[in-house]
């Protein structure tokens, strides 16, 4: 006669033990998945940076300098709005098409909209200008509803020459006949701008060209300047009032601790937010951050 044969089971021991060792495992490879994830949008990200300038000395090699932050027929004006920078760009991030139907018959950006082909071309989310990492949707309604762009331009070490309402979240001070305009600013872009390397007289590898303009700032646009008073669209200074990761006037990122900036020469690197800022206006004042930013102070920062 044979046996029954018995089947063994799990006890209630044996599946609570295996149930708090699957736990344990999630929990330890959790974050070890987040982490990955997290330096490959950094990757990701660095290299955008790389792209943008790559396209920014194409440019300076076709017109001698690099392009203007923003492009006004009058800067002293409060209401115009402008092509940006990362517009005339477009055919050095592989998007002449893009750039082509923007510039078609001319105009001013604010005309865009009224004419189909244009506006499919300025409402068109560009990869190369985003961050992996970054939270906000393809279209900035914190800024007139533009494509988001999550680089900008270094305007140099000081604050926008100019004040406006808390709305328009720039530090600034109220502009004098000596101190207002794109004279002030000392860094790469500014209005109707025309800087090139012989500008540069701190070296390209010691300045400060682009950076990352996260969420906590509330980001950028590509295309331009809402408004002449509104440099911040696509501009940021990086003056003590405006510190890494510091708040809406500042550059930002969603990578913990710091940020990538893009230098003159065309290399990406990784800054601290902690990375030494002052107040002080004369040279021997001056923080790490702002020598970085300034072109010419005379101090250059060896990275």
């Amino acid at each position: 006669m044979l046996s029954p044969v018995r089947r063994r089971a799990f006890s209630l021991v044996e599946l609570v033990v295996v149930m708090a060792m699957t736990s344990l495992l999630t929990v330890n490879t959790i974050p070890a998945i987040t982490q990955a994830r997290e330096a490959a949008r950094r990757s990701q990200c660095k290299n955008n940076l790389k792209q943008l300038g790559l396209a920014l000395h194409n440019y300076h090699d076709t017109y001698n300098s690099f392009a203007p932050g923003f492009v006004v027929r009058d800067w002293n004006s409060t209401n115009q709005q402008g092509f940006g920078w990362m517009s005339s760009i477009l055919p050095y991030v592989d998007q002449a098409p893009v750039y082509n139907n923007l510039y078609m018959d001319g105009g001013e950006l604010d005309e865009t909209r009224n004419v189909p082909k244009r506006k499919t071309a300025i409402m068109t989310p560009i990869p190369t200008y985003r961050c992996p990492s970054d939270s906000l949707p393809e279209l900035n309604s914190f800024r007139g509803g533009w494509p988001t762009s999550n680089y900008s331009g270094n305007a140099g070490s000081l604050p926008f020459p100019r004040l406006s309402a808390a709305s328009d979240f720039w530090p600034g001070q109220l502009p004098s006949p000596r101190e207002s305009g794109p004279r002030r600013l000392n860094g790469i872009f500014s209005v109707n701008s025309r800087i090139g390397i012989r500008d540069i007289t701190d070296g390209t590898s010691n300045t400060l060209m682009v950076a990352e303009r996260g969420a906590s700032s509330l980001g950028g646009i590509w295309a331009g300047v809402t408004s002449t008073t509104h440099e911040n669209d696509i501009l940021t200074e990086a003056s003590d009032l405006s510190r890494p990761n510091g708040g809406l006037t500042s550059f930002s990122s969603q990578h913990p601790g710091g940020l990538h900036i893009l230098l003159c020469d065309g290399s990406a690197r990784w800054i601290e937010e902690t990375i030494e800022s002052k107040p002080g206006l004369q040279t021997h004042e001056l923080g790490v951050y702002q020598r970085i930013a300034a072109r010419n102070d005379g101090t250059p920062v060896e990275f």
